[in-house]
């Protein structure tokens, strides 16, 4: 193997002068051998960059084409594709759990559908939202826990119409613990952020069940207990937000299915939906 100093400039250095990270094959002097010598085959360096440089056999130089470094992959990007495709193995988990769990009745297991669809996409969504807003490890884990948890009960709720208690009720006291330790990330900056976790953990089922009272809506249990752990999670401001640009979205899609007729005005719409969607876009409002 030789080293190579000014090699562009043809000058030949003493060999104490050239550096030891350029080195280049025998070829470059125009020693070739073999086939090579009979063909007349340029040699070039094989330096990253430097590739394309060398000598041709009739003596001249070739100088390197233009290069670029190799892409570098951007960390973010992949940050969020890593954390779509959870969301999305998470919406699909759910479910395939929401056709087995809770129990139907007729002990039917429902197969692949729409749901399959809409599940994987919601949660890629949501996920993808989730890393995008929060950055602070404890913070993305304490939150992607709280939507692993919606996302399963979007998924029982839009297979049976059901909140299950066994997961509305843990996320009670998963989120009472997160503000009363101080590890909610939504309220935990907030000069108020106990009293308006705690107000809210109140008034938001109290209110739906007014409203529910007075416009005969089928609001069910599931939904108030919901209800609560949002409040805890979100605060006042937080909540009531989420709850408006849910509703609004939910009123546009609820339009555009009646317009297709995909349902009647008097289709039974379950309330859980807006209410999972009301948490997360609290989550992600800045």
């Amino acid at each position: 193997m030789y080293r190579v100093h000014r090699y562009l400039t043809g000058e030949r250095a003493r060999r104490r002068d050239w550096p030891d990270e350029y080195r280049v094959h025998r070829y470059l002097t125009g020693e070739t051998a073999g086939a090579d010598a009979a063909h007349g085959a340029a040699r070039t360096l094989h330096l990253g960059p430097l590739a394309g440089i060398g000598r041709t056999d009739d003596g001249s130089t070739r100088t390197a084409p233009d290069s670029t470094l190799p892409h570098v992959i951007d960390a973010e990007g992949l940050r969020l594709l890593l954390f779509g495709v959870a969301g999305a193995v998470v919406g699909l988990a759910s479910d395939r759990l929401a056709a087995r769990w809770p129990a139907h009745a007729d002990g039917h297991v429902r197969g692949l559908d729409w749901r399959s669809v809409a599940l994987p996409l919601a949660g890629a969504a949501a996920f993808v939202g989730l890393a995008s807003r929060w950055a602070d490890p404890r913070d993305v884990a304490v939150l992607g826990i709280y939507f692993a948890a919606l996302i399963v009960l979007l998924a029982t709720d839009l297979d049976q119409r059901i909140l299950p208690d066994a997961v509305t009720l843990p996320l009670i006291p998963y989120a009472a613990a997160l503000l009363l330790l101080g590890w909610d990330p939504l309220l935990n900056d907030k000069g108020m952020g106990l009293i308006s976790g705690l107000i809210a953990a109140l008034g938001a089922p109290a209110v739906l069940l007014l409203t529910s009272r007075l416009f005969g809506g089928g609001l069910g249990m599931g939904d108030v207990k919901l209800a609560v752990s949002l409040g805890l999670m979100c605060g006042i401001y937080l909540l009531i937000a989420g709850f408006l640009v849910a509703s609004i979205v939910f009123a546009v899609l609820l339009l555009v299915l009646i317009g297709t007729r995909r349902i009647g005005l008097r289709s039974a719409i379950p309330f859980g939906p807006i209410l999972i969607a009301a948490g997360v876009v609290a989550t992600l409002l800045p």
